[in-house]
């Protein structure tokens, strides 16, 4: 499940995703079960039986168990967006919990390219990952955005026409 939407007006091009991976989800499903079970388990053995030997023992699996159910909320809300305007190119990642910001002076963006990450030895069964590339001066940055190819390529084109035109010397 994922979502992607472009907003371009004259002066900045927006592009935000969200994606949310089903195999992700029931994985971090699984382990919350597990982890809420053991914690359960852990709760009757320190509180109801009164074995106090196993607190430290407790106390890792309600952490672990609170960090699961903190990527799992992580995982359903999280959200990427950049911002390529006159002053460059900045990007957010944020989730309830995390946030990640990075900024990118637009003397510095050369183009903008699609990357294509083919798992296997070019078997034509095997999946296909593209991504968005950032060709900078320095290094490079990519961005791994859940779309088709086709898709990623029209973003490529319309960021590259975009920056030709923020590039572009004003009269």
């Amino acid at each position: 499940m994922w979502t992607f939407k472009i907003e371009q007006t004259d002066s900045q091009c927006v592009v935000t995703w969200r994606h949310v991976s089903c195999s992700a989800v029931i994985r971090l499903v699984i382990f919350l079960v597990i982890a809420t079970f053991i914690g359960y388990i852990s709760v009757q053995i320190v509180f109801v039986e009164q074995i106090f030997v196993w607190i430290p023992f407790a106390l890792l699996f309600w952490i672990a168990g609170f960090l699961l159910l903190a990527g799992f909320i992580d995982t359903l809300f999280g959200k990427t967006r950049f911002v390529l305007d006159r002053y460059g190119i900045e990007s957010n990642w944020s989730c309830l919990f995390l946030k990640r910001k990075k900024q990118v002076e637009l003397a510095d963006i050369q183009h903008f390219e699609t990357k294509i990450n083919q798992d296997g030895d070019g078997d034509p069964t095997h999946i296909h990952l593209y991504s968005l590339r950032m060709i900078l001066q320095g290094n490079n940055v990519e961005f791994a955005i859940p779309v088709k190819e086709d898709k990623l390529n029209s973003l490529c084109d319309r960021l590259n026409a975009f920056l030709k035109t923020l590039k572009e010397p004003q009269v």
